[in-house]
């Protein structure tokens, strides 16, 4: 009898992670030319921008990618924003995955990555955290973002983080 119930309850734990990548997949890979859209690469100098403002302790960056995000309505007060995803440790040990969004004026990414050294060029930015993570562990501004949590550039960005991390395991 309690054989039977364990592989009912795992057989019903199977369709929902099923269902739920399928979800993932569906919402990452739409139709209208996402799937040819490439992560973009994040330099170690501002990946420590991101962690260099830590709420507890010191943070240290391991992995980031970007996507690109086009603004909607009048949400443009930068030319270009990125969701970047980024895997950081804390201090005991802990990896965490923050998500943040950058807004900036200037040019855009050369040879696929975003630099903070056309950053420091005097062109206006932005930093502000989206995810719990990036909202707990740094203190860079919360409210003013123009994605969400849950909205698709941050699924692809967070898709992006995953694939990268994988390949290189």
């Amino acid at each position: 009898m309690r054989r039977e119930r364990a592989i009912r309850l795992w057989s019903i734990a199977i369709v929902v992670a099923v269902a739920a990548t399928a979800l993932i997949v569906a919402l990452v890979m739409r139709p209208g030319g996402d799937e040819d859209r490439k992560c973009l690469s994040v330099t170690s100098s501002l990946s420590e921008l991101f962690v260099g403002r830590p709420s507890v302790g010191p943070l240290e960056a391991f992995v980031s990618v970007a996507e690109e995000v086009a603004p909607h309505g009048e949400a443009g007060a930068y030319e270009h924003y990125y969701v970047i995803a980024m895997q950081f440790s804390t201090t005991d040990g802990s990896m965490l995955e923050g998500v943040w969004e950058l807004g900036r004026n200037g040019s855009g990414p050369e040879g696929g990555t975003v630099s903070v050294d056309v950053l420091a060029d005097g062109a206006s930015e932005s930093i502000i955290s989206i995810n719990g993570e990036a909202q707990s562990f740094t203190l860079w501004p919360r409210q003013g973002a123009i994605v969400d949590p849950l909205s698709e550039a941050v699924i692809r960005a967070r898709t992006c983080l995953m694939e990268f991390t994988t390949a290189t395991l």
